[in-house]
């Protein structure tokens, strides 16, 4: 997932088209970003490490619930990124969560 938006948004891309694209798409603020980003893999098939974000890491949230939902909570997909002092994205990534039983 990360990958392909950071297709869609490469790093440069102003901050305003990023946030204007998630709005439309239904994603809302977070009032107070998590503290822990993921770092990069080491290699293919590592595990995850976490790390603390960037100074002024920005974040923003889709929550999904459908009919099955309803037993387990909502599908959430969190996007996160840094921003330059002139206002260009210079970090993004999403991370997805489903509950399940």
């Amino acid at each position: 997932m990360t990958a392909a938006l950071n297709a869609q948004f490469p790093e440069g891309t102003e901050e305003a088209v990023l946030r204007a694209s998630l709005l439309k798409d239904g994603f809302s603020d977070v009032a107070q970003p998590r503290p822990l980003c993921r770092l990069p893999q080491i290699s293919p098939g590592s595990m995850r490490r976490y790390g603390s974000c960037p100074v002024g890491s920005r974040e923003m949230t889709y929550e999904y619930r459908g009919p099955v939902n309803f037993i387990c909570g909502s599908t959430r997909i969190s996007m996160k990124w840094s921003v330059s002092p002139n206002g260009k994205v210079v970090g993004l990534q999403a991370t997805g969560f489903t509950p399940r039983l």
